[in-house]
């Protein structure tokens, strides 16, 4: 998870530095040996990422692709996607229970992503807390869960298409 403070510094990280952002969704996966597909897709566009790299930074640049490459081959993933900020002064990895969209990035810190997704995660929260307010106000009415609709339980049992017995 991320803290306030981490993401309020995220901004000021000294550039230039390698954004990683990867999707390690496990349904998504292919079986490729050892190597896990997010691994492939990263050494895949670190090498085509390091054409555009001016020549002053290649060694600086080649230096944090190993550091991640070795970081990623050593703590596989097991989150649906992450972030990693690398440079010579810096290391942040950001576990995700998201998905996001591969991408390589060298320069200054690539946050677009990152605030969409954290934009669009405050948003469905303020709409599962909005729904489940709702929930409440109906069952202390005698709206669905109360003893009218059934139990909260044969209600989710319905739901999954499972009979229950309880009323």
């Amino acid at each position: 998870m991320l803290k306030p403070s981490i993401i309020q510094s995220l901004p000021d990280l000294p550039a230039p530095l390698l954004t990683i952002y990867l999707d390690a969704n496990p349904t998504k996966q292919l079986i490729r040996g050892l190597k896990p597909d997010y691994l492939a897709r990263f050494e895949s566009q670190a090498k085509i990422l390091a054409e555009t790299v001016p020549t002053g930074d290649l060694p600086v640049f080649f230096e944090q692709v190993q550091r991640a490459d070795a970081y990623l081959h050593n703590h596989p993933l097991k989150c649906r996607g992450a972030v990693i900020f690398a440079g010579p002064d810096t290391w942040e990895f950001v576990p995700l229970q998201a998905e996001v969209e591969d991408k390589v990035h060298w320069g200054t810190p690539a946050l677009a992503q990152l605030f969409w997704l954290l934009d669009e995660l405050r948003r469905w929260g303020r709409k599962l807390a909005e729904r489940g307010r709702k929930k409440c106000q109906e069952a202390s009415r005698g709206g669905r869960g109360s003893k009218a609709g059934g139990t909260a339980a044969s209600v989710v049992g319905r739901r999954r298409g499972v009979r229950t017995t309880a009323q």
